[in-house]
């Protein structure tokens, strides 16, 4: 079965010639036609650059039958929308045209007043309507209260009627319609602006709190206006098995779960209900059961690779010396840039990178030879534990409240008195690193930075970040550390140790 849209077809040179218009804009095309043909006579005759001359030989150019000839030669020609209906009038207004071209350019200027509007009656003039040329309602400086605009106005159609911009109604445009209020009013003006999206019709004012009637997916409190309803709290049954529910004004929207997930409450491998096939479940989180396997065949597949190129360029070298450098150039390059790509492309998984940040903090000395600081503990260990700035360290922590004490008493204290304070015991004979997390990274900008931590960036340089995996002060979810976890190699590490 075949079936052809009509609306669709792009119309036909010759049907776009044969396209015919109302009288008055006919008539415009034709004018504008010859106003065309005006322009261009002028510019071909009078550019010569001899004023002189243009004066004695040209001053009858303007109003001559030859320059008129030449303009009626190529009307029309240029018209792409009704160039038949164009030459059928033209030959029909040619004795008005030569009448104006050779008696009335001189009292009246413009053609298409004189042949459209006096002479054919064709048209009217701007804001005028009708057989008699009836004025608009509000001429000449209020059309329809300036939200609207006249019907019939430049022609001899139309009952004058207003037909109103969005927003407006009435006679003259003069009120508000509906789902919309006054926003501004005086003698001389009238602005109308849109109800907010919880009102159901009519508004006394701007926001939700001035709805009369709310509209799906809100509701009413007598004097208070249209509330939201939070579809996602009311009911889990919006979104289907392997969706999350997400909130949003006058409804929600369903967005799908992390792949490795069958079913969740939220974004991310730690939201899952039940791992996906291929992922199992270790500290809370679904990970890749294959990844590290894979991770290590695709290692061993790239370097045997590099090696089969290199032995392949020192075969053709025992051949020719020239082609052999060329190609091995080439093969440094291709070498040069794969390490790259991969160094910085997001294309390691979280799983590594979980055992890589257990093993960066095995043995973590302070710049002045502080005690070890283990970071190698079970992940149910290390999630109640908290990285975090020295304003949220514990009190309890008896360690790291003498340090932090320490680094206060010493600011201001010179270094003989410093020295004695140590040997008396006022502060401790090293007071290791400071009580502060700081993952400090140079060139990437890591997410979940707060807007304090953001300003600390552009003081410094730095790209610092304050993680708090437990209380989520910082994090919307621990997916987002994970999200950065991955970059952990490669950050270049500053006064990091775990307080308990």
């Amino acid at each position: 079965m075949f079936i052809y849209v009509k609306c669709n077809k792009t119309p036909s040179n010759e049907e776009l010639k044969a396209q015919k218009f109302p009288l008055c804009a006919a008539c415009k095309i034709l004018i504008n036609s010859f106003k065309k043909g005006i322009e261009r006579t002028s510019r071909e005759k009078f550019d010569g650059g001899d004023s002189a001359w243009e004066e004695n030989k040209l001053g009858s150019y303007s109003k001559s039958e030859t320059r008129l000839i030449e303009i009626q030669e190529h009307l029309c020609k240029e018209v792409e929308r009704g160039e038949t209906q164009c030459h059928v009038l033209a030959e029909e207004l040619e004795s008005k045209i030569e009448d104006w071209w050779f008696n009335h350019q001189q009292i009246y200027p413009d053609i298409y007043d004189y042949i459209c509007i006096q002479q054919t009656k064709r048209c009217c003039p701007k804001d005028h309507f009708g057989p008699q040329c009836t004025p608009c309602p509000g001429f000449p400086d209020r059309i329809c209260n300036n939200n609207g605009k006249c019907k019939g106005a430049g022609t001899r159609k139309g009952n004058g009627g207003c037909f109103c911009d969005k927003g407006y109604e009435g006679n003259n445009c003069s009120k508000c319609a509906n789902g919309f209020y006054e926003s501004y009013k005086d003698e001389n003006k009238l602005l109308c602006s849109h109800c907010h999206a919880a009102c159901d019709g009519s508004c006394k004012g701007p926001g939700p709190k001035n709805c009369e009637k709310c509209t799906k997916g809100w509701y009413i409190l007598d004097g208070q206006g249209c509330f939201d309803i939070d579809e996602c709290i009311k009911s889990n049954e919006y979104c289907s098995k392997n969706q999350f529910c997400i909130n949003k004004e006058g409804g929600y929207t369903c967005l799908d779960c992390d792949k490795s997930c069958d079913g969740c409450t939220g974004d991310g491998p730690d939201m899952c209900i039940k791992c996906a096939e291929g992922y199992h479940k270790k500290d809370n989180l679904c990970i890749n059961s294959d990844l590290l396997g894979r991770k290590q065949q695709e290692n061993i597949a790239r370097y045997a690779t590099y090696f089969g190129l290199c032995i392949a360029t020192y075969i053709i070298f025992q051949r020719n010396i020239y082609i052999a450098s060329i190609i091995g150039l080439l093969v440094g390059i291709y070498i040069s840039a794969s390490e790259y790509i991969i160094a910085h492309s997001n294309i390691q998984d979280t799983t590594a990178n979980m055992d890589i940040l257990g093993a960066i903090g095995k043995v973590y000395q302070g710049p002045a030879g502080g005690e070890a600081r283990s970071m190698s503990r079970d992940w149910e260990n290390r999630k109640r534990k908290r990285w975090t700035t020295t304003a949220g360290v514990p009190e309890s922590n008896d360690v790291t409240s003498k340090r932090t004490e320490g680094l206060q008493v010493q600011k201001g204290m010179g270094r003989e008195e410093e020295g004695t304070r140590r040997r008396e015991g006022a502060l401790p004979s090293n007071p290791g690193p400071p009580a502060a997390t700081l993952l400090r990274h140079r060139d990437r900008r890591l997410r979940c930075n707060s807007d304090v931590e953001e300003q600390r960036d552009r003081e410094k340089g730095e790209i610092p970040i304050a993680l708090n995996l437990e209380s989520h002060l910082e994090l919307k979810s621990k997916s987002c550390l994970l999200e950065n976890v991955k970059y952990f190699p490669s950050i270049g590490w500053s006064n990091l140790h775990v307080v308990a």
